[in-house]
């Protein structure tokens, strides 16, 4: 897992350090001395996790927030992104309020293929001349309209694998999740944010169900 930060508090910084020395898995980016034309502390802070879009190093890019936690339900989903050899993109849909083509973190993206990282690199350079990667903190949603601007365009149609539930309706070629929705469980929906602690408990539109599991209501 890779984290980006800006944290000036020493305290704060040893502490974060602490951490990643007891947790081998764990990278830690300080966002001051990432390197990006423009300067990547400049950008807006939830364009910093995708960042790895430009790094060689990367195969797999998983977007994801911080503040939810990683259930069953999006392994299972992102385990079938991953055995799609014809899929290069993700992305997650599992709320009613999830309606942008591209959640900020729920998306994936397979950078093995050559010629398609460098269409993504290209896509990702454009958005980082973009001014709105680069508006006030205190602005909301710019990550996902960038992503809109810049990535979607590229991905929407032959790679990408969509996961949605309901907003089918909305976007071509969704399918259901792969797992039913466990009920009057807290945070039982992909993106929840953990100190929330919400129920999603609300019957999915029967053409948003998993292919073969139309009594799937909580799909």
């Amino acid at each position: 897992m890779r984290v980006y930060f800006e944290l000036d508090h020493p305290e704060s910084r040893a502490g974060l350090c602490r951490i990643a020395c007891q947790e081998p898995k764990l990278d830690i980016c300080d966002i001051s001395t990432t390197s990006n034309p423009n300067g990547a502390h400049k950008l807006y802070p939830l364009v910093w996790r995708f960042l790895p879009l430009l790094d060689r190093q990367v195969d797999w890019l998983f977007s994801r927030d911080l503040d939810s936690m990683i259930t069953s339900r999006e392994q299972s989903a992102i385990l079938e992104f991953m055995n799609r050899p014809d899929k290069s993109f993700h992305t997650m849909r599992d709320h009613p309020n999830h309606q942008n083509k591209i959640m900020g973190g729920l998306w994936g993206v397979k950078l093995i293929n050559e010629t398609f990282r460098s269409q993504m690199e290209e896509a990702f350079m454009g958005l980082l001349t973009d001014p709105v990667a680069y508006r006030p903190r205190t602005k909301r949603g710019a990550d996902q309209f960038l992503l809109m601007r810049h990535i979607w365009k590229l991905v929407q149609g032959k790679p990408l694998l969509s996961h949605d539930s309901y907003s089918c309706g909305k976007y071509n070629d969704t399918i259901g999740f792969p797992t039913p929705r466990k009920r009057q469980v807290a945070n039982n929906f992909v993106g929840a944010v953990l100190e929330m602690n919400l129920t999603l408990d609300i019957p999915c539109p029967i053409n948003c169900r998993r292919m073969g599991h139309p009594d799937w209501t909580y799909c």
